[in-house]
């Protein structure tokens, strides 16, 4: 069923791309037929030219927001949220997507429904804006209707940002909401009007429903106003207006109220109307518009699928913890850490006691259940910054770094213990099990021969059944050049 939501969700965006494409030949060749209907006047042609020229400058401006939206609905329906304050794995999830997406990668937040915040991350030198800012006003606007939310520019410091949001749904109804942020002054939208040539001396500009610059001529002018103009055209049709010696064409985006304007000196915009040379600047624009549609949407497609796939490799699919390729990649980071900072990486290995007789006793679908609900009582009972891995059946290992004595680690153990002994409800019956842990602390070493020692105390553990077993390594801090011989000296957890 996983695959067949994935190959509808891929579907979705490839449809949506065609539509895109298909929206923006419509709007060049309703722009060629007013052309040619309009050839009676040189000035009429020049206008009409210029107003589906604006018109279609708006219909890409809302492709692009609505291919942003469109990714951003992806993310939230295509994961499982835990939707709890500071959730370790909805910290990874968010920090992913910011650090893969070509679209909203300056952060990104989840909010309950009453606009309070649950999880958050920033790209580097970033900060989120506060939600008291006015900009939030449009968006919570369109969320309360049942659609998407833009919001206006919104302050985070110096920088300038934009606010993309979409409801988190379970069961067909609203959750939580998922925001993506995208820097106003770096963003795509900003890079492809600054890139655009309609006419001599004209400046394209996106603005929103302030009229403030979202996307300009260069980055210096976003967040500032067109000059002359007091507010946003806020019509709901392309138009052609006068602001002191400069004529003004604009149209809208169709998403969250924003407005796409061109504002060209008036002489030269007169100058322009007997020429003919509007004609060719729009079906030349026209054709590179919609490569420049094709590309984002390739590129957006590109990098969800890359998302996706190094999901895949990273995360268990039943627990949604990492697996074993992201902990030789975090452990051997750890460990150099620990040779610099001269604190010690612990490595905790655990194995279910009583696992498969649940598993016999109650079918693998509850077995399933309690080992998603053993994956979560562990990242409760770690830090924040500690790492929970399933290697696999009912193994899983818990690597913690920054430890500067055994009291720590003995905690740590303690605090694992008792919340996997907690009773476990599976639909109608209460099961429970237990957990023997063998932990290694060390600030050198190799991850094989780390996971290899601590896999060998948990057996000793296991085959005491007097609690956890705690070592710190001797000779094997030096690379691995031993291993720990059958009944080696350890410290026992009591």
């Amino acid at each position: 069923m996983s695959k067949l939501r994935g190959a509808r969700r891929s579907w979705g965006l490839v449809a949506g791309v065609l539509l895109a494409i298909g929206l923006l030949v419509g709007l060049g060749t309703t722009a060629l037929i007013s052309d040619v209907h309009a050839a009676d006047s040189a000035k009429a042609v020049h206008s009409a030219d210029r107003l589906a020229l604006q018109q279609t400058l708006g219909g890409l401006g809302g492709q692009y927001l609505s291919l942003t939206l469109a990714e951003l609905y992806s993310e939230g329906e295509s994961n499982t949220w835990a939707l709890t304050p500071g959730s370790p794995a909805d910290h990874r999830l968010l920090a992913t997507y910011v650090g893969t997406s070509p679209l909203t990668n300056a952060g990104a937040a989840i909010l309950t429904l009453s606009g309070q915040p649950l999880n958050a991350t920033t790209a580097p030198g970033t900060e989120l804006p506060p939600q008291s800012d006015p900009g939030f006003a449009p968006l919570r606007a369109a969320l309360a209707a049942g659609k998407p939310g833009l919001s206006s520019l919104l302050h985070a410091g110096d920088q300038l940002l934009v606010g993309m949001a979409v409801p988190i749904t379970a069961n067909g109804k609203p959750v939580a909401v998922l925001v993506g942020y995208a820097n106003a002054r770096t963003w795509a939208l900003q890079q492809y009007v600054q890139g655009l040539h309609v006419a001599d001396g004209a400046d394209n500009y996106v603005v929103d429903t302030n009229g403030t610059i979202v996307a300009g001529p260069s980055a210096a002018r976003v967040g500032q106003k067109i000059p002359g103009m007091k507010g946003a055209p806020g019509g709901t049709a392309p138009a052609l207006f006068h602001v002191g010696d400069a004529t003004l064409s604009s149209a809208p985006v169709g998403v969250g109220g924003w407005d796409s304007l061109t504002s060209q000196p008036t002489a030269l915009y007169d100058g322009q109307a007997a020429s003919g040379a509007a004609r060719a600047h729009m079906l030349l624009l026209a054709a590179l518009l919609l490569g420049v549609a094709a590309m984002i949407a390739a590129g957006a497609i590109r990098q969800k699928a890359l998302h996706r796939a190094a999901d895949q490799a990273l995360s268990d699919a039943l627990t949604g913890l990492p697996t074993r390729r992201l902990l030789d990649a975090r452990l051997q980071a750890s460990l150099a850490r620990a040779t610099r900072t001269g604190t010690s990486v612990v490595v905790v290995y655990g194995d279910l006691d009583g696992f498969k007789a649940v598993n016999d006793a109650y079918g693998h679908r509850r077995g399933d259940a309690l080992l998603k609900e053993v994956a979560r009582r562990l990242e409760l009972a770690v830090r924040a910054e500690d790492l929970v891995v399933r290697l696999g059946g009912d193994e899983f290992v818990i690597l913690a770094e920054g430890v500067t004595g055994m009291e720590q680690v003995q905690e740590l153990t303690d605090r694992i213990v008792e919340s996997i002994a907690e009773p476990v409800r599976l639909d109608r019956a209460v099961v429970s099990v237990g957990i023997s842990l063998g932990a290694v602390i060390t600030r050198r070493g190799t991850p094989s021969v780390l996971l290899e020692a601590a896999d060998a105390a948990m057996y000793d553990a296991k085959k005491s059944g007097r609690g956890p077993v705690i070592r710190p390594l001797g000779v094997l801090d030096r690379l691995g050049e031993a291993r720990l011989p059958d009944g080696a000296a350890g410290l026992r957890a009591t």
